[in-house]
């Protein structure tokens, strides 16, 4: 039960303790406010009321308030009052101290650390709300959060290591002394990834460690193999236990959406008994109506509702593709760098990746024709180009429409952050140009613009797909939940979308200029920061020669989460860069961000 303003759980304070009271009283209420004790947007008692309460000096009060306050785990307003944040700095210290309980119960005298269905229970109260071990749909960065994770994320986490034994030491990162709570250990495959260390540890079910003379365990399959490992490549759920981490990309700003008036349209469109049963495999179609309304708005693509497939996020979207659309051998053009889940279906399934370089333009689709004369599909982010942030250019909007018809080839076009661009008007969509409707997959999601935990993404399919579509859907997968379908066609339908994205372009713009001036300010000048002219993310670009995986490490560290571009690349570059997501951070953090980034160079 949410507390009223002004109150607080009961605190305890040790007056003849070796630790001095303000420190005794910010551990007892960022304690509360982690837990969820007191809850987000709860306004604190005033210093001298606290003081008064608790029979301290309101030095006391004020030293504990203002170290909250520095940690990001307050917001004071002058004239209004101190007031829990919206978006909390560390989700992972209250996981970080179970997993450590859990280390401590199972871990002693050499025993097995953690058990893994517990770590699962842990891990999923700090992304979306679902366990997870490897990651969801716009997982490494992506996302997320689509959840994500996004991950998207870089799998590194701090660079202490945390021993099976959870030796006192070890623990560091985690205890309660320090400022800085360290990220809490990512599963990478069936391995803990601690730090930038593998440990080479499969687990049994119960948790054990499979020793030498276990009885033989049966093993993936050769598909299996090759899913497990290329989500480990890719990056796959790296990132997503992190909670909303300063820095990780695809995270919007949630201080900024409008909870009341969504709760208020959920509450209106309960389901009617009538809509009851077994969803439709295209997904509701007030949803698709509404959704084909908006693009042919605000994309200029002009589809019928049928063409529409509701998905729980873009991942699912490649996933069904890539079982749909490619043979094993099959040429398939990526982007490079980009963004590694839209291909990893592919590369499970035996695809041939071919990568295609992108520079200012985008990707280059003369080189695509050369390097791959074959290719049956190709995968690109037009509209702002991960990692890059670039736009592809007309020209090669319609070469590529070109090359499609030609080859008899597909175009999968993810228009990421299409509705973010701070100057000028939009590109057309590729999907909205002649020529393309019948060779053209459009896919979106909505967890960007809205929030992660929603989950609901859509494609507009070509004709010719819509039922080889929903046959592969209706055998994989469950359409999305109804609730959430029905309040968003009626949150699109009063207009409170459009009027989101507005708000939004602007609340963005701000903060990239705020993040990219802070960066400037504290960061070395050999360091290249150029301005971001869409979407939500920010890329520093690195000397030749520094290695930015090894700076994504020690930012780790710091409590941040920027991503290396070299986690997104097919082929090596000498020049690095970091990945820094600025959407759901308010400008205040941003800046304390950009400081502790700093700190990695030193």
């Amino acid at each position: 039960m949410r507390l009223a303003d002004g109150i607080i759980p009961p605190i305890a304070l040790e007056p003849h303790d070796a630790t001095p009271l303000y420190i005794q009283l910010y551990k007892e209420l960022r304690e509360a406010i982690v837990s969820g004790d007191i809850s987000a947007g709860t306004r604190l008692p005033s210093t001298r009321g606290l003081a008064k309460d608790l029979d301290v000096s309101r030095t006391t009060a004020i030293q504990a308030y203002r170290q909250l306050e520095l940690e990001g785990y307050v917001d004071t307003a002058i004239g209004s009052g101190t007031y829990v944040s919206d978006e909390l700095p560390d989700r992972v210290v209250a996981a970080g101290d179970e997993l450590l309980r859990m280390d401590g119960e199972h871990g002693a005298n050499g025993t097995p650390g953690p058990d893994f269905e517990a770590w699962q229970a842990v891990n999923g109260r700090l992304g979306n709300g679902h366990a997870r071990s490897n990651g969801s749909a716009h997982a490494a960065g992506r996302g997320h959060a689509n959840g994500g994770a996004h991950h998207n994320g870089s799998g590194r986490t701090d660079g202490n290591r945390v021993s099976q034994t959870g030796s006192q030491a070890e623990r560091a990162p985690f205890s309660d002394g320090g400022i800085h709570a360290g990220p809490v250990p990512a599963l990478d495959g069936g391995r803990h990834t601690i730090g930038g260390k593998i440990l080479d540890q499969r687990l049994s079910p119960s948790g054990t460690s499979r020793a030498p003379h276990a009885l033989h365990v049966p093993d993936l399959s050769a598909r299996g193999r090759r899913i497990v490992d290329n989500a480990s490549e890719n990056g796959h759920g790296h990132g997503h236990g992190h909670g909303v981490m300063p820095f990780l990309p695809g995270i919007p700003a949630l201080d900024k959406f409008p909870y009341r008036t969504w709760r208020r349209v959920e509450r209106e469109v309960r389901s009617p008994t009538s809509e009851l049963g077994p969803g439709d495999p295209s997904g509701n179609l007030r949803l698709r109506e509404a959704i084909a309304r908006h693009v042919a708005a605000t994309r200029a693509i002009h589809c019928h509702p049928d063409q529409v497939v509701i998905t729980a996020g873009a991942h699912e979207a490649f996933s069904i593709l890539a079982e749909l659309l490619s043979d094993p051998g099959d040429q398939v053009v990526v982007e490079d760098p980009g963004y590694r889940a839209m291909a990893s279906g592919f590369e499970a399934l035996g695809a041939r990746i071919v990568p295609v370089p992108v520079d200012a333009h985008g990707m280059d689709v003369q080189v695509a024709t050369l390097r791959a004369p074959d290719a049956r599909l190709a995968c690109v982010t037009p509209s702002n180009q991960f990692p890059m942030g670039v736009l592809l250019s007309m020209e090669r909007r319609k070469l590529m429409v070109e090359w499609a018809r030609a080859r008899g080839a597909w175009i999968i076009e993810d228009d990421y952050d299409c509705e973010y661009r701070f100057h000028g008007a939009p590109y057309p969509a590729i999907r909205s140009l002649e020529g393309s409707d019948e060779c053209t997959v459009y896919v979106s999601t909505f967890t960007r613009i809205l929030f992660p935990a929603l989950s609901l993404g859509f494609v507009i399919l070509p004709g010719d797909l819509v039922e080889p579509y929903k046959a592969v859907r209706s055998i994989r997968d469950d359409p999305p939940p109804l609730l959430p379908q029905l309040t968003l066609a009626r949150f699109m339908e009063e207009g409170h979308l459009l009027r989101h994205i507005r708000h939004m372009r602007h609340i963005y713009e701000d903060r990239a200029a705020t993040l990219r001036e802070a960066l400037t300010n504290v960061l070395p000048r050999t360091v290249d920061v150029p301005p971001a002219s869409a979407g939500m993310h920010l890329v520093a670009w690195l000397p030749e020669g520094m290695d930015d995986r090894e700076l994504s490490d020690r930012a780790a560290t710091e409590g941040i989460l920027p991503l290396p571009v070299s986690l997104f690349r097919h082929t090596p570059s000498p020049r690095g860069g970091l990945i820094l997501g600025f959407g759901g951070s308010p400008s205040a953090r941003l800046i304390r961000s950009a400081k502790k980034l700093s700190r990695a160079f030193a």
